[in-house]
């Protein structure tokens, strides 16, 4: 994924050469501005830093001599909401401001059958985050619309457990800030769309290292005491990709003529 990830910054940084190209050359000279509301949904998806959790849930296998019971997680998935605005004054590039608030909810469940007992036991953790992020989109294109921006996030990182047929139980809660950088990308479908894909490439990175020592003294509870406590913690930076449908609630667009009205 993180490949995936870097191929899309790569192509996106092309995109941005082949239109300043082509805006030299005098193609899209119809188009001079734009100010958009609008909102997305999709999903997310980050490859993130696992190392705390994934060792208590591998200390769990180890002491019953059976280190696959657990998957060791590498990402995180789920949904995300944005709310953006940008605009633009007569097409200069550095007036295309971008501001977004947005959410985004990753989590993953994973049940097994526990040896000693001969019981379920699941295991879930939930990373979610609120995001306020600023930027500027100065590419504009017939179909693509590309930016840079800087974003602040904070997270809250829920685990939680159950045994048998019990419900989730929590037991740690990490919260956590972050900053981020990214690339908002907009397939617009052309000037009269009033739907678009948005394509986010991403990386966070997140100032405190998360503890997961109450996950693993709760599921290891006969050797968790003697476990190194650098070992049960995380940083939880990640690289994500971040794909919605976009669907515009106002947009507004300044015409070759009406340019040039304003230009007298």
């Amino acid at each position: 994924m993180k490949k995936i990830i870097i191929i899309l910054l790569a192509w996106s940084i092309c995109q941005l050469g082949y239109a300043q190209k082509n805006r030299s050359k005098g193609k899209n000279e119809d188009f001079y501005g734009k100010q958009c509301a609008h909102l997305g949904l999709g999903w997310n998806y980050s490859a993130l830093d696992l190392q705390g959790y994934n060792y208590a849930l591998a200390r769990f296998g180890e002491t019953r001599n059976n280190t696959n019971l657990f998957s060791q997680l590498t990402n995180l998935q789920g949904p995300s909401v944005t709310l953006s605005f940008h605009g633009a004054k007569e097409n200069k590039k550095f007036t295309r401001y971008l501001f977004e608030v947005g959410f985004s909810g990753r989590w993953n469940r994973q049940k097994i059958l526990d040896p000693n007992n001969n019981q379920d036991l699941t295991v879930k953790i939930n990373a979610s985050s609120a995001h306020l992020r600023i930027g500027t989109l100065p590419v504009h294109t017939t179909n693509f619309d590309i930016g840079l921006g800087l974003g602040l996030d904070g997270m809250l990182v829920n685990v939680s457990t159950a045994q048998a047929t019990n419900a989730l139980e929590s037991i740690q809660q990490n919260i956590g800030l972050g900053a981020s950088v990214f690339m908002p990308i907009y397939w617009t479908f052309g000037y009269n769309s009033n739907v678009a894909l948005g394509i986010r490439p991403y990386y966070q990175y997140q100032f405190q290292t998360l503890d997961f020592s109450e996950l693993n003294k709760k599921i290891n509870p006969q050797t968790y005491a003697n476990d190194p406590l650098e070992a049960q913690k995380a940083r939880f930076s990640n690289f994500g990709l971040e794909v919605q449908l976009v669907i515009l609630f106002h947009k507004h667009f300044l015409s070759k003529s009406t340019h040039k009205k304003k230009q007298k």
